[in-house]
This record gives structure tokens, sequence and C-alpha cells, in this order.
């Protein structure tokens, strides 16, 4: 659903936004945004999305899964849409599957209904930042550790690695297989 969020807040911006972020408190679900002089083993750039367009009656929420409460700023969580372009749900979707996914509720706003987009993001001065998909992080010692991650730190390990020729692939939902192609085999 990451194209109905980048449509929504992808216009009215002359420049992007950019983030220089912690990466381990990022890994952690927490926004720590790094100044000039902040030294840190590994930072993550990320490049914001835009803003919602509220005149539009766009509205993102940044929400925890579990309770379907908003989450306090400087806390990553699923994000939430609201908007009149917000589809009714899936052609063969069962009504109980539609409901959940295209007209959940928060429990302190049960008055509007948003479309779960299964991305993971927040809001930082209004821009939206998007973090990855909820099916594809692996928490792995209490960090959560994306696919993208994964297969950069794979292609990172050797120097035989062709650069951007790797996949993380779900196996049942508990094992990851990770495979990354040498230059040679590739024709480098």
């Amino acid at each position: 659903m990451a194209e109905t969020v980048l449509f929504v807040c992808g216009g009215g911006r002359d420049a992007a936004t950019v983030l220089e972020l912690d990466a381990g408190e990022l890994e952690r679900g927490y926004v720590r945004p790094l100044e000039a002089g902040d030294v840190s083993t590994q930072r993550r750039v990320l490049i914001g999305c835009g803003r919602p367009d509220a005149a539009a009656g766009v509205s993102i929420e940044v929400v925890d899964r579990q309770t379907r409460r908003r989450c306090p700023a400087g806390v990553v969580g699923e994000l939430w849409l609201s908007s009149p372009s917000n589809a009714e749900g899936y052609w063969s979707g069962t009504e109980a599957d539609n409901a959940d996914r295209f007209r959940a509720q928060l429990v302190d706003a049960p008055e509007r209904a948003f479309l779960r987009t299964g991305d993971l993001g927040f809001l930082h001065d209004g821009d939206l930042f998007l973090c990855g998909r909820a099916k594809h992080v692996l928490i792995v010692g209490g960090r959560n550790v994306h696919a993208h991650d994964l297969e950069q730190s794979l292609e990172q390990a050797h120097p035989n690695r062709r650069p951007h020729s790797r996949a993380s692939l779900s196996e049942s939902g508990r094992e990851v297989v990770t495979r990354a192609w040498p230059k040679a085999q590739l024709g480098a």
C-alpha cells in the first residue's frame, strides 16, 4: 500500500526532507534525529515522502498495531490512512478482512475509518517517513530488522558480492532465505 501513502503525500513540495537518524534507535522503533556533531556507530538516512494533504481530507496516523492507539511522537508504527480515495475493500475479500483492513478504527477515535496500509513509518515535523513493511520485519534480539537491512548486510559481508544483487524471501513466516550472487556469476 506504499503507493497509496506516497500518492496522498506527494504534492506541493519543492525539495525533499532528509533525516539522518540513529540506526540503533530506529531498529528499536524510536526516531532519534542526529545533530551535526552527533557521533553514532551507525546512521540511517531516510527521505521524507511529503505531507498528508489535509485540504483534500487526507489524514495519516501512526498506530500501534496491537493496541490500535496512536503512537507518541518519535515512535515508529503502522501507517493508517483516512482519505476520500480509500477503497471499500478487496473485490473477493471477506467482510471481516475488508473491515479490518479498509475500515479500521482507532480505539480513541471510532468515528473515523482508516485504511491499514501495512507500512511502517513515522511523522516528523509534518513530513511522512517510510521505514518498511510490517510483514517484512524480523525481530532479532529485540531489534526490528527489515529485509532490506538483512540484504544490505549480506551484500557488504564479502567483497565478491555484486552490489544490489540480493533477495530475501520468507519461508512459512519463520525462516528467511537470502541469496546474493557473486560478481563472476552475473558477469560483473
